[in-house]
């Protein structure tokens, strides 16, 4: 998981930020969702 993340913050290039922003959206609620509280 933290290469994936890792490969996701490493491409935050201005091409790909928006992109990039929405993967991490996703990530984090899916970890949200992987971790209920």
């Amino acid at each position: 998981l933290d290469q994936l993340f890792a490969s996701v913050v490493g491409r935050s290039d201005s091409s790909s930020w928006k992109p990039n922003l929405d993967m991490m959206n996703m990530l984090s609620a899916f970890m949200r969702r992987d971790q209920p509280q």
